[in-house]
């Protein structure tokens, strides 16, 4: 048996070492992918604005030959470490979600971006200590201590919060 990876090259499998073979290039296929969202942000509205981009590209001649369902909103997937995982698919013939993915992603960030939904990302807060009375106006020196000081604040508090203690 030939079979052809989707990058070229071409596998001889012998009948004998044969197994289960799953064939991704017939008939339909479901691309399940979570995003990722801010505490902060409205779940439901976030869910009318997936709904909206998906039947826009359902609609849309690039893609419409290739829908046979609209990317959807499935629900919240996890509250993860940045924010709200939010669980999304979209269901096409074989070839036709990646592209609309990669054009999805880039008009719901616009849709976010202009109604104000911040996307999550790692961010660390840190806090000086109080000044000795006349000091305020002194500039701060970042030391390589304290740099480190801050990293291992940082490192704990995660490890605390995991349930780790290496």
């Amino acid at each position: 048996v030939k079979l052809r990876h989707h990058r070229g090259p071409l596998f001889t499998i012998p009948f004998g070492e044969l197994g289960a073979v799953q064939n991704q290039s017939r008939d339909w296929v479901t691309d399940k992918f979570n995003i990722t969202v801010g505490y902060d942000t409205d779940i439901d509205f976030a869910r009318k604005l997936i709904k909206r981009i998906g039947l826009e590209l359902a609609e849309d001649p690039e893609f419409k030959n290739w829908v046979i369902e609209p990317i959807k909103m499935q629900g919240v997937q996890e509250f993860g470490e940045y924010g709200i995982v939010l669980r999304v698919k979209v269901t096409t013939r074989p070839g036709g979600a990646f592209a609309m993915k990669g054009r999805f992603f880039l008009r719901l960030r616009q849709a976010f971006k202009e109604q104000g939904i911040e996307l999550p990302f790692p961010t660390v807060h840190v806090e000086g200590l109080q000044s000795p009375h006349g000091a305020e106006n002194a500039p701060l020196q970042i030391t390589p201590e304290l740099k480190l000081a801050v990293a291992q604040s940082h490192t704990n508090r995660r490890r605390k919060k995991a349930g780790t203690t290496e």
